[in-house]
């Protein structure tokens, strides 16, 4: 006869959690599924990923993948731009009053004290002025900010990355809004061409 603390037995416990890992896999399988029903709705092409992973969706000049940022599940929007002068994160705002410096940094060393020491870390920074008229330059005179400013609006998006040749919008959770990504890739799309 059992006792009044014991668990459920092992075959129940053993049942339940094969129940709760065929929901997971299910669920995963269905957005994988959605994800790759984007691909003809953004003119590229689905390359799967490992087990039940989303994959990547690469088409012309872009790529959007779904993976594991720094906390939790992200979609990001890459597209290829020409060489950037250095890495900016810049907000959306930056565009409405073009250029807004209070919405663009650029990463950058800075000195923090920690306990009795001091340290080198890699932050985003306010940038200086021998650093916008390389930015400036690199948008060109052709870029229609408020166009941009727009796309992003509709986006839903808050920053974009440069870093190297690309710039990178990201979204908590996976995204499966066909027009809010192809507003993200052509908001980056609006930047200087790089090559693919």
């Amino acid at each position: 006869m059992r006792g009044r603390n014991q668990g459920p037995p092992p075959v129940e416990v053993f049942l339940i959690i094969l129940c709760i890992l065929a929901l997971y896999a299910g669920v995963m399988w269905f957005r994988r599924c959605r994800f790759k029903a984007l691909a003809p709705k953004l003119r590229g092409k689905h390359v799967p990923g490992k087990w039940l992973a989303s994959g990547k969706l690469i088409g012309e000049r872009f790529e959007i993948e779904a993976r594991k940022g720094f906390k939790s599940l992200r979609t990001y929007v890459t597209v290829s731009v020409k060489e950037t002068p250095g890495n900016w994160l810049i907000k959306a705002d930056f565009f409405s009053k073009f250029p807004d410096w209070k919405h663009a940094k650029i990463l950058g060393r800075v000195s923090e004290r920690v306990f009795v020491t001091t340290v080198e870390v890699d932050r985003y920074v306010e940038p200086t002025s021998e650093q916008k008229e390389p930015l400036l330059r690199w948008f060109g005179s052709s870029i229609d900010s408020q166009r941009v400013r727009r796309m992003l609006a509709n986006a839903k998006a808050r920053e974009i990355t440069l870093a190297g040749t690309s710039a990178t919008l990201s979204f908590g959770g996976v995204v499966i809004d066909s027009e809010k990504l192809i507003a993200s890739i052509e908001a980056l799309r609006a930047f200087p061409a790089g090559s693919r």
